[in-house]
């Protein structure tokens, strides 16, 4: 039987060096671990140097959506998965790394499957939790036949698996999407997430314009509760003051080894915070 394949797809702005986005690392991994990639370029995108030419890497010039649009996030992922022709597809930003390929062998088509985050938090060996689900822990972006990308580009529609139970299958079959999110689903694939191991200044700016973003595109009252989950600061966010910010967050160790390859290999790139209070301990 053949095997079949697997693929990824996304989106990147031309500003993402500014955005301090790790797209040259994202590129060298992710290419290593997929049959094909597919990425969306809005606007005058320069890949890194050599990237161009990958036959691995499909693509795409399209005009940026308003970044105060939902719209932003979905239009790009939406084309690029379209231009994706392998078996399985996976829909990716260029700062989430996966340890190793995806093993698809076990998955049901029907269903989408989620990838596990783990947020990497002001450094490469510390994870941030957050009890709130304000950083997400799962979703759902694994998926065999095309699905419409959904809210602001978090997920794929359903079905989701959420298991077998005693010969009955389980699955959210309607856009329930935080049912789906608080529950713990019985598959899932680890994800190593860089978005809060970068420049200060750049992640603040990314937080600012995401919370105008939920306000205008969110009903009434849940972007404000967003607004309210984010760090109110005017030009550089202070890792120190995550437990301000999220006050039910916690802080855990990550051992070199839990790490994906490039990652660990590229751990100075991400050093924001040299330690913590109680370096290698659970920080309540």
């Amino acid at each position: 039987m053949q095997k079949e394949t697997v693929g990824a797809y996304g989106y990147v702005t031309a500003d993402w060096k500014e955005k301090d986005l790790p797209l040259d690392l994202w590129l060298e991994w992710t290419l290593q671990l997929f049959d094909r990639v597919v990425l969306a370029l809005y606007d005058d995108v320069k890949l890194p140097n050599g990237f161009g030419r990958n036959p691995r890497l499909k693509t795409l010039r399209m005009r940026q959506p308003l970044i105060t649009s939902f719209r932003f996030s979905t239009e790009g992922k939406a084309a690029a998965q379209k231009a994706l022709n392998t078996d399985w597809k996976m829909m990716t930003d260029v700062d989430e790394f996966l340890p190793c390929r995806l093993d698809t062998s076990r998955l049901n088509k029907k269903y989408a499957y989620p990838i596990r985050y783990h947020h990497l938090y002001g450094n490469a060996n510390t994870e941030i939790h957050d009890t709130y689900h304000v950083l997400p822990k799962y979703k759902y972006v694994i998926h065999h036949t095309d699905r419409a990308v959904l809210g602001d580009g978090a997920s794929v529609e359903p079905p989701y698996f959420l298991g077998v139970k005693k010969r009955i299958l389980y699955s959210i079959i309607d856009t329930d999407l935080i049912a789906a999110y608080k529950s713990v689903p019985p598959i899932a694939f680890d994800v190593w997430h860089t978005g809060t191991i970068r420049n200060p200044k750049a992640l603040n700016k990314k937080w600012h314009i995401q919370t105008d973003r939920e306000i205008r595109n969110r009903p009434l009252g849940e972007g404000e509760r967003f607004l309210r989950s984010l760090p109110d600061v005017e030009e550089s966010f202070d890792f120190k003051e995550y437990k301000t910010i999220w006050p039910k967050s916690y802080l855990t160790h990550v051992q070199d080894r839990e790490l994906p390859e490039i990652i660990r290999n590229n751990k100075k790139r991400f050093l924001w915070v040299k330690s913590w209070d109680e370096p290698g301990k659970k920080s309540h």
